[in-house]
């Protein structure tokens, strides 16, 4: 009863539900988005068959493997059975270790041999990670750049041109962070650089190279993620829009936006960049956060603020182009953007 095995583009292709049989460890790291954790060992019980196969030998290190999953045999079909229960009947699992070796093998072998569809990855999760890499360094997609000061609201503006069919890439999203020392929401986690590289590699799968995809102006640090040097180059050489408002709309903004946050929260994600403002300015905001006055505090921030990111735009190697939004819906803002993508994409 031979098992089919599929390169990676066929393995993602393929349809079916991804399961991960590596340990929970090794699956809360990094993995291929969306997959299950069908893990075959324990962290503890892979280090100790690990161990015994460096130490005694290969078939010492099964008859481990083989006496700590025997008796949880039933447990692994229960779970492949709840997997399953809400997808068509055709359903295959698509089943991955590490390397595409023994508990891939052995868990598919098992999974088929109580009537499941199953599937593995050739060359396991480390094939898949080379073509995740291999295709981030060599992406050929093309960007607009939405950019501007800090408080535009390009988040929301992106997120409606994507509602309005427009192709969105949205790095904050994928990180779970807006990038900069306030740009952490203490409860959520960051997914890890690895895994930020899986779920933009899969989002940029479902882009046409040929399209204009917009993107939001970021640094190449997104709190711990990093954006690929492809992609970041890429966004630094294409066209920028910088929009312009007022102070006053950007500092109610900014105050409704993180309104939910506590003055510690604000303290300090303030000290995180004590260096940079230097320790009067810092004082001075902690002083007016302390007080209240949170308009002040976002005010003096700003000063640091708009002061790097016009720095960052004159590295901007593309095109640059200045909208002026103030006074204008919401709505008006969106037409205006499509407006000036249209323009751009007529370039191409």
């Amino acid at each position: 009863m031979s098992i089919k095995t599929y390169c990676v583009q066929e393995f993602l292709k393929s349809p079916g539900v991804f399961c991960d049989v590596r340990s929970p460890i090794e699956y809360e790291h990094a993995h291929i988005p969306n997959a299950y954790n069908l893990a075959l060992f324990t962290d503890d019980e892979r280090a100790r068959v690990g161990t015994t196969y460096k130490k005694i030998g290969r078939q010492e290190a099964i008859d481990l493997g083989v006496e700590l999953v025997g008796p949880r045999l039933s447990e692994y079909a229960k779970s492949a059975k709840s997997i399953i229960k809400n997808l068509p009947d055709e359903s295959v699992l698509k089943i991955y270790c590490a390397r595409g070796g023994m508990r891939s093998q052995f868990l598919a072998w098992f999974l088929q041999f109580i009537g499941n569809k199953v599937i593995t990855l050739q060359g396991g999760y480390k094939a898949y990670r080379r073509h995740v890499l291999d295709v981030l360094s060599n992406s050929s997609h093309k960007f607009i750049v939405l950019g501007g000061m800090t408080g535009l609201g390009k988040t929301k503006l992106l997120s409606e041109l994507q509602k309005r069919d427009e192709q969105v890439l949205d790095l904050e999203c994928l990180a779970k962070h807006k990038g900069s020392a306030f740009g952490y929401d203490p409860n959520v986690v960051q997914p890890s650089p690895e895994y930020f590289e899986n779920l933009l590699f899969g989002e940029l799968c479902a882009l046409l190279c040929d399209k204009l995809t917009w993107i939001e102006d970021e640094s190449r640090l997104i709190g711990r993620c990093v954006v690929p040097d492809r992609i970041f180059q890429s966004m630094k050489s294409s066209p920028l829009i910088v929009l312009k408002t007022t102070i006053e709309e950007r500092i109610a903004r900014i105050r409704e936006e993180y309104a939910e946050y506590s003055k510690e929260w604000w303290m300090h994600s303030t000290s995180c960049i004590k260096k940079r403002l230097g320790g009067a300015l810092t004082q001075k905001i902690i002083a007016l956060i302390e007080q209240g006055n949170f308009e002040d505090a976002i005010s003096n921030l700003l000063g640091y603020y708009d002061a790097s990111y016009e720095y960052s735009m004159r590295r901007h190697s593309g095109k640059i182009i200045t909208v002026d939004v103030s006074n204008l819906s919401f709505n008006k803002r969106i037409q205006l953007l499509q407006e000036v993508k249209n323009c751009e994409s007529a370039k191409i």
